[in-house]
């Protein structure tokens, strides 16, 4: 399915944004789903964003600030810049930043043209990259869910379940440990207490095994995270 993209193109220094998008419009290529939209300046660009952000697969932000004698130009581009990455974060969606901040005109011109600086497919490249990453994800893990290429759990992912004294309390408590060898007098472990626990050595003497743990589908939840479940009860997060 062809993807879907929007350029928020700001016309404030209009001259400037037009190269701004002849860059990312090449980039992108003519013939892509993609739909302008215009506002007055770069502050009014997340708005918009946010305002068509189901309806995209990514976003190319187009639009100038040029340093001037108070400090509007630095309150313009933080709050701009600090929204439309807040934006990417919370949706999940690539928006390329084709925002130039400059010290003067003649430098904005020359990171906006398409043949030098070209600031405009810049952007439209690093929006074309993620977005080619996060598919690799989605076929990956769909691939994973059909079976054709099974995921193989990592160390950390079939965890057994033990009672073992806390090395610095003594007070019994329950690990997860990825394996277990009598020949070894020590074996790292993580309480299940927290998902934030840091791994602790344990006496392998002192331990006794309790249950083996299995991954399970609801780990596919998300993608990035790893939850193990016991008995339908959350017990274990890790990253991949």
């Amino acid at each position: 399915m062809k993807q879907k993209f929007c350029i928020i193109q700001a016309k404030y220094y209009s001259d400037i944004s037009s190269k701004l998008y002849d860059g990312a419009i090449k980039i992108l290529g003519e013939e892509s789903d993609c739909k302008i939209i215009t506002v007055p300046g770069v502050f009014e660009i997340p708005i918009m964003i946010a305002k068509n952000i189901e309806s995209f697969d990514a976003f190319v932000a187009l639009g100038c600030v040029i340093k001037g004698k108070t400090p509007h130009f630095d309150f313009i581009s933080t709050a701009t810049i600090n929204a439309i990455m807040d934006l990417s974060i919370r949706y999940k969606k690539p928006i390329g930043n084709g925002i130039i901040t400059c010290l003067n005109k003649k430098q904005a011109l020359e990171r906006a043209d398409p043949t030098k600086k070209d600031k405009g497919g810049e952007a439209a490249r690093a929006v074309l990259s993620v977005l080619e990453i996060l598919n690799e994800e989605d076929r990956r893990l769909l691939s994973e869910f059909l079976g054709i290429n099974p995921y193989k759990p990592n160390g950390f992912t079939a965890q057994i379940l033990v009672t073992a004294p806390d090395p610095e309390s003594g007070n019994a408590k329950k690990f997860a440990v990825n394996r277990l060898q009598a020949n070894k007098e020590t074996v790292r472990a993580r309480p299940i207490e927290s998902i934030n626990s840091k791994m602790v050595t344990l006496q392998t003497s002192s331990i006794k095994t309790n249950t083996k743990i299995s991954p399970s589908w609801k780990n596919y939840i998300n993608p990035l995270k790893i939850i193990l479940f016991f008995d339908d009860t959350p017990i274990l997060s890790l990253f991949r």
